[in-house]
């Protein structure tokens, strides 16, 4: 079985915090390089912004955002051997990474507000793979975004047309509150913690990914057409996409349920990915 040491997995981690704090999704930089000649003019200057925005973050090694946010790092560990504790480790990294880059310690007690001064504890979901190694993948939410997040239960005789409405509504709601152009994911099924876990790791999937399951795939395409008819747009200026792209995941659930959950990515979608 292979053996990971603890330098190893510290030196991996801090690159991809690295990565995701101040270099901009490839795709997503793509995307906005794309679009600029598809926007109407006035649209263009924001677009440039954002693509200053990623340009200065990435050269100068500052801040995607000012909203440093929270870091939810998802582990896929297959067959391999660690030498020291995780969680503890995951959250040395980041009490170091956050503290050397003067990065703003964003979490706080949610009655007192005090702040904990670190940004820690780190919120971590572990997925156990058949692979010989240990990969993750880092997620920094802002409030802007997470404020965003909507789960409901539906009855099981409601069907998607109401799913559908009640997400394009509360779109319509939300607006630009989480910094658009956004991406969308969804989960619909399993339990209300899984349907809205499945829905933000669903932020993870590069722009123009498709699933196998092609009901899902059809949600997304019609949940993207009928959101970008809202007047919305790139930071709620009316102009531009609203989501840049759409995923759903379909997971089983009681018969008795429908829960379904939603997720918001910011422009910046800032994630970061390390293996060992």
């Amino acid at each position: 079985m292979k053996k990971i040491r603890k330098k190893d997995f510290v030196r991996r981690m801090e690159e991809a915090l690295h990565t995701a704090h101040f270099s901009l999704r490839p795709d997503v930089f793509a995307y906005f390089e794309r679009i600029k000649d598809e926007v109407p003019s006035g649209a263009k200057e924001i677009v440039s912004v954002y693509q200053e925005n990623a340009f200065l973050a990435h050269q100068e090694k500052r801040a995607l955002c000012q909203d440093t946010g929270y870091v939810q790092v998802y582990l896929y560990h297959g067959r391999v051997c660690l030498d020291f504790p995780l969680q503890a480790t995951i959250e040395e990294v980041v009490r170091s990474f956050y503290k050397k880059h003067h990065l703003r310690a964003s979490l706080a007690h949610p009655l007192t507000r005090e702040n904990t001064g670190d940004n820690t504890p780190v919120f971590l979901t572990t997925e156990w793979t058949e692979e010989e190694r240990l990969e993750g993948v880092i997620l920094i939410k802002g409030g802007g975004s997470e404020n965003t997040t909507r789960s409901r239960l539906f009855l099981p005789t409601d069907g998607l047309p109401k799913i559908e409405e009640w997400i394009v509504e509360e779109m319509k709601s939300i607006g630009s509150k989480g910094c658009p152009p956004y991406l969308l994911g969804v989960g619909i099924g399993g339990t209300l913690e899984k349907a809205l876990s499945a829905s933000k790791q669903m932020l993870l999937k590069p722009l123009g990914y498709r699933s196998s399951d092609a009901t899902a795939n059809e949600i997304a395409h019609s949940l993207k057409q009928k959101i970008n008819s809202l007047p919305i747009g790139f930071q709620g200026l009316g102009f531009g996409e609203t989501v840049m792209d759409v995923f759903v995941k379909i997971l089983p659930c009681h018969i008795a349920t429908l829960p379904v959950a939603f997720s918001i990515g910011c422009n910046s979608v800032r994630q970061g990915h390390f293996s060992l």
